[in-house]
């Protein structure tokens, strides 16, 4: 039999016990008095307290381990679990947490705590979310649900990680393209008012993405020195600056004379649903995107009818998730464009990398300091499209 001693000068309970004819003393790394006991509890059927096979069974070791488990309700842990995020990765985190839970009440009903979820139980629902969707997005349920058991386990909510093990799968490459020339005279050929400005701003300013161009006031232009200064959205509101291209400036100069002041693209009060939609049909006007919102209109009119019919039957509706569409041009791919035409134009990595904002290893180990004057030199070579 063993014992619980304190050393002198510690706060951690050890264990004295003797195997083979000899003492052993071993740390228990715990102050905590029942702690340590359960740890002498489970060293002493190890030793072979059960005189039956001289070892504990891995169900009696199982089951001692589980006295340590603090029971928590897993709708509430992973509410838990969001607290830490931004908001609009909180909504993301919320979104396909609830899809989990959901799948786990109409196929694993008896699940109600975190320790309950087992390993054939998350293999099934990320095979389930892979016939439904992109590996890229049963990669990032499967990201999600392991930071949040393996967070589970560390705090002593499970005694396994469920995901531990399981592989991601190879991602497909992204279905998204630069424009081409003509594709690019087709939509300038059909955009006017604020459309064209946002068009303009996503092809010769594609370091900004639409948030911070809808957000962009007369205040962050310098039509004078030529440059447009504004705080990065993606990056935490990291300051950016780019030179603005000639073909961009007389489009600004013309907006100028009728806007004095407030926001560049007013007709969209810094929305980014609303700009976002206004090129969408931009696109299809131009014939460069198929119109799809009837479809998913319809889909939508579709499902509303399915949950209440659910609903009056007193049953709970979930809804299946909707394979993911993702379209070949988009107002992103203007930025794969200006990166495209820099590269062509034989513009260093390092200021390319500069003026797109993006963050680099390589050119942050070398301390790579870029001027204005570089940049400026390289955007100006832009071709100007709307000639």
């Amino acid at each position: 039999m063993g014992s619980l001693y304190k050393q002198p000068g510690s706060d951690n309970y050890w264990i004295r016990y003797t195997r083979d004819g000899k003492q052993i003393r071993k740390s228990t790394g715990t102050s905590d008095e029942g702690e340590a006991r359960l740890q002498l509890r489970e060293l002493e059927l190890l030793l072979g307290q059960d005189s039956q096979n001289g070892r504990v069974s891995k169900q009696l070791a199982r089951a001692i381990q589980s006295e340590t488990i603090h029971p928590i309700a897993l709708k509430t842990y992973l509410e838990g679990r969001r607290k830490h995020v931004a908001p609009k990765t909180r909504a993301l985190y919320k979104s396909r947490d609830n899809i989990f839970v959901e799948w786990l009440e109409r196929n694993c009903p008896d699940v109600a705590d975190v320790s309950d979820v087992h390993r054939a139980m998350i293999v099934r629902f990320l095979e389930y979310i892979r016939e439904h969707h992109t590996a890229r997005t049963r990669n990032g349920y499967l990201r999600r649900l392991r930071s949040v058991f393996n967070s589970a386990v560390k705090e002593g909510f499970a005694l396994d990680d469920p995901t531990a093990g399981l592989p991601f799968l190879p991602e497909e490459a992204s279905k998204r393209r630069p424009f081409t020339e003509r594709e690019l005279k087709q939509l300038l050929g059909v955009v006017t008012g604020d459309v064209r400005l946002l068009s303009m701003l996503g092809l010769y300013a594609a370091a900004m993405r639409m948030h911070d161009i809808v957000s962009l006031t007369w205040q962050n232009i310098d039509l004078k020195r030529d440059q447009i200064r504004w705080r990065m959205h993606k990056r935490r509101g990291k300051w950016m600056e780019i030179a603005i291209h000639p073909a961009l400036r007389k489009e600004l100069l013309a907006v100028k004379a009728a806007k004095r002041k407030g926001p560049v693209l007013r007709s969209f009060e810094g929305k980014v649903s609303k700009a976002s939609e206004a090129f969408r049909k931009a696109l299809v006007k131009a014939e460069l995107k198929v119109d799809h919102r009837t479809e998913t209109n319809e889909r939508y009119e579709r499902r509303q009818k399915e949950r209440t019919e659910v609903e009056q039957q007193g049953r709970k509706y979930v809804s299946e998730p909707p394979k993911g569409r993702k379209d070949e041009l988009d107002f992103h791919c203007l930025r794969y464009n200006f990166v495209s035409i820099l590269k062509q134009q034989g513009c260093p990595e390092a200021i390319a990398r500069s003026i797109m904002g993006h963050a680099s290893a390589e050119v942050n180990a070398i301390y790579t300091h870029i001027d204005a004057d570089s940049e400026r030199k390289w955007i100006a070579r832009l071709p100007d499209i709307t000639q």
